[in-house]
């Protein structure tokens, strides 16, 4: 059995305890063990070619003679029957030439008969007879005996027809007597023969049937080995091969599909021919929907042609191109891409890889960092510009201061001279009144100005309104920009920081004159409102009959670096939204029902840890 480890794995391969080392947790290489089977089978298979000359080839020597022995065994007959054929001629010839004709003929036929026989009993190398045939059958070596004394006497009978001198002498009455003999045994012998061969047939049939059972055994192991050879050796190989396969492909699959690039393939004529999981997120397909069709329908219009010239182009070094992508909804994607050509095994170009970087993030991070360029220089300049304002003002403040102790004087010499003059009097206190306005105003936007600790206190909500109304007033007169105001009354004083409160107050304002301004002169509103929404909340308002918001402006409003407005930085509300949320409070912007928009921010009532608010105002702002 495989270890509990293995027998876990998404893949299980059949194994068993061979498949250990030694340290029976370590798994050897399949390759050792399939070596020695390998090694094994070619040894049986070298053994059985050793059997088949060792086995076989006796067997087949022996069919070889077989045949010439159950030739010259019918032949015997042949010429017993021919030698009394001869031997009855011989008797009946007339004339001497006939009679010396036929005793040549039948010495010759003798002579043949008697080596035929002497070589079934004892080898023949000329007539391709083995020596002792019958050996190592009985049966045959009784037969010869039952046939020796008719072949003696046959042959002894033959003799005595042949006399040392023939000179075609008539036969004598022993030689009619050896021809009586001849016939008298020939019928015998030819019984006797006719049984001999029937044996030497049956032992050559024999001989056939143990070559063709010792062939089929040794074809049986054979094909036996080759069945081990495919169950041990071929089929775990083909197993090993096949899970090495599938685990290479399963990998080059997770690997190719966890790509953070988009990857494909196409053929020579732009057809996709395989696309990752990545570049089916870039075009907003599937795989299946992919391919066939053309990788270049997915370029923008206006890049297809830096496309084409990156294929035309197309090295195992080749630079990477930007390319614009477009998806199936439309959606643009910025890419960085590079190609690859592919080659078959013959070297002729089959297609292309394309390698696609999704470069969009970093796309929009440089297109909003030079907007972050922009816009911090119009800050830098708002801040050149705010410390020369803070200069004006305190230039311009002591102008006012002696414009208003002149003022001052004036009245005073006036009051004490004579009766009050109307017409002198009111004038300079106009002029008193219009100074002190004024250095109020400048001394309202230098302390607003100001960069100076935070310092939560408790603060009039309906005093903190009306300062900041005071400081926007110039500009609303400017804009001709008419502000009401709806103050609840009874408000109790809160915990807050004043210039925060006020910082967020001026931008709203700011915001609803910008929002009016496309109204007529008549027709430019701004309503300011506070009021009670719990025991524990206060709440501000500032409402317009401006545009409106648009689109999804409602909900980025409060995002950091969105603008509605072309000259607009995009911080004044994030800022605003920081520091409502680290008073504890809520800000939301949304259209009116008639026209124009609302925004409002909720502050706490309740008093709070000042080192808490404090802690959590200067987090907020330097986050903002």
């Amino acid at each position: 059995m495989c270890s509990k480890q293995a027998s876990t794995s998404r893949v299980k391969p059949s194994c068993d305890s061979s498949c250990l080392s030694p340290l029976g947790n370590v798994p050897q290489n399949p390759a050792v063990r399939l070596r020695w089977r390998s090694w094994c089978a070619l040894a049986v298979v070298a053994v059985l070619l050793v059997f088949h000359q060792v086995l076989l080839q006796p067997a087949l020597l022996r069919l070889e003679t077989d045949a010439p022995v159950i030739n010259v065994a019918g032949r015997q007959r042949m010429l017993s029957q021919k030698l009394a054929k001869t031997a009855l001629a011989l008797q009946t010839s007339l004339s001497p030439q006939a009679r010396v004709r036929r005793r040549e003929e039948l010495s010759a036929i003798v002579s043949e008969w008697t080596r035929a026989h002497r070589g079934l009993l004892h080898g023949d190398t000329e007539l391709r007879l083995p020596g002792e045939t019958g050996a190592e059958h009985p049966e045959i070596l009784a037969a010869f005996a039952k046939l020796e004394p008719d072949f003696l006497a046959i042959l002894s009978a033959a003799k005595e027809l042949r006399p040392p001198n023939d000179d075609g002498q008539e036969l004598t009455p022993s030689q009619h007597a050896a021809i009586a003999r001849v016939m008298e045994h020939e019928d015998r012998f030819l019984q006797q023969m006719q049984a001999l061969v029937g044996l030497y047939a049956s032992n050559a049939r024999s001989h056939v049937w143990q070559l063709q059972s010792l062939g089929w055994g040794i074809v049986g192991t054979i094909l036996a080995i080759l069945v081990a050879i495919q169950w041990l050796v071929v089929r775990p190989a083909v197993a090993s091969v096949g899970l090495r396969f599938a685990t290479s492909e399963a990998e080059y699959r997770r690997l190719v599909e966890s790509m953070s690039e988009g990857l494909i393939v196409h053929d020579a004529v732009g057809r996709i021919q395989f696309a990752n999981r990545r570049f089916c997120e870039l075009v907003g397909m599937s795989v299946e929907e992919l391919l066939g069709l053309r990788a270049a329908q997915y370029v923008v219009e206006v890049d297809r042609s830096r496309y084409f010239q990156l294929l035309a182009d197309c090295t195992e070094h080749s630079d990477p191109v930007e390319l614009a992508l477009v998806g199936r909804g439309g959606q643009r994607t910025e890419s960085m891409a590079s190609a690859q050509p592919l080659f078959d095994d013959h070297g002729t170009q089959q297609g292309f890889l394309l390698v696609v970087t999704d470069i969009t993030a970093r796309k929009q991070a440089e297109r909003r960092s030079r907007e972050l360029l922009d816009q911090l220089a119009h800050a830098d300049r708002l801040k050149s510009m705010g410390e020369l304002a803070a200069g004006l003002a305190h230039e311009v403040n002591q102008p006012l201061a002696a414009i208003a102790n002149y003022a001052s004087s004036c009245l005073a010499i006036v009051k004490t001279d004579g009766p009050p003059d109307e017409s002198i009097e009111v004038p300079l206190q106009r002029i008193l009144s219009a100074a002190h306005r004024g250095g109020e105003i400048i001394r309202r936007a230098r302390r607003f100005s100001q960069r100076r600790p935070h310092e939560v206190r408790l603060e009039s909500l309906n005093d903190l309104v009306r300062d900041v109304e005071q400081l926007c007033r110039p500009e609303a007169e400017r804009r001709e920009v008419a502000i009401e105001f709806h103050l609840a009354v009874d408000l109790p004083l809160i915990p807050v920081d004043g210039i925060q409160v006020q910082q967020i107050l001026t931008n709203l304002i700011q915001n609803a004159f910008v929002a009016v301004d496309s109204n007529s002169v008549q027709d430019r509103r701004i309503r300011i409102s506070t009021e009670f929404t719990s025991p524990e909340f206060a709440k501000v308002s500032v409402r317009d009959n401006g545009t409106g918001l648009v689109g999804s402006d409602a909900g980025r409003v409060f995002e950091p670096f969105y603008s509605t407005r072309s000259d607009g930085l995009g911080l004044g509300l994030a800022i605003a939204r920081n520091i409502v949320e680290a008073h504890g409070g809520t800000i939301e912007a949304f259209n009116n029902g008639d026209r124009g928009a609302t925004f409002c921010f909720t502050l706490s009532t309740q008093p709070q840890s000042v080192d808490a608010i404090l802690s959590d105002v200067r987090e907020e702002s330097v986050h903002a």
